[in-house]
């Protein structure tokens, strides 16, 4: 129960992720989708925040942002606990372990058995779509040239510039190999200094 209790966020924040191709977000468009809408000049404009193609999927979110592309919530203590400024910070209630309190009693006793379990309520949903990124392309460096420049160049309402970096590059395991050659190695194929070593954190997750 507290190895599944620990992964219980990787479970449902990367399962967000992954379903953000067929899952709606704020703006009632998919979370990873070709055609967000801003407005540019007055004019409504369609903004990509995904990279079209028929392999396995990777994402690459830019986790620095002052609200990320997925935002993890707990049901918080319901107190008071500090003060800042105008805003009551009430912490998170962590996993609890429950189990009844006197094993021996009644029908716990009769029935041979105790009842243990794990007590808590978070959830997780989309934040904003500007600095979430998918592709269902090939992971190589020319696909990731190309989709790690597609968010950075985007433009937000008013033709703003969001200021999006990724930080992160998020594979499957069947992408591991792949990801770690584009972002660990000092060079890549024919001994060519690869330029993109450094530039994300690979994160691994089924």
């Amino acid at each position: 129960m507290g190895h599944l209790a620990r992964r219980r966020p990787e479970d449902l924040v990367f399962g967000l992720l992954a379903a953000g191709f067929a899952a709606n977000c704020h703006d009632r468009q998919f979370f990873l989708d070709t055609d967000h809408s801003v407005e540019i000049a007055g004019v409504p404009t369609a903004v990509s925040n995904m990279q079209a193609g028929a392999g396995t999927p990777g994402f690459l979110p830019d986790c620095s942002s002052e609200i990320r592309p997925i935002v993890w919530q707990a049901r918080s203590s319901g107190r008071p606990d500090r003060l800042a400024g105008p805003i009551v910070w009430q912490e998170p209630v962590p996993h609890t372990f429950e189990s009844p309190a006197n094993p021996g009693d009644g029908d716990l006793f009769m029935a041979n058995a105790c009842t243990r379990g794990v007590r808590a309520r978070v959830t997780c949903g989309f934040g904003r779509w500007q600095p979430g990124f998918g592709s269902g392309a090939t992971l190589d460096a020319t696909n990731h040239a190309a989709a790690r420049a597609a968010p950075m160049a985007s433009r937000s309402d008013n033709g703003r510039i969001p200021g999006v970096t990724p930080t992160h590059l998020v594979v499957p395991p069947a992408l591991e190999a792949a990801a770690r050659a584009l972002l660990n190695t000092e060079y890549g194929t024919g001994g060519i200094s690869n330029p993109w070593q450094g530039t994300a954190e690979p994160i691994v997750t089924p």
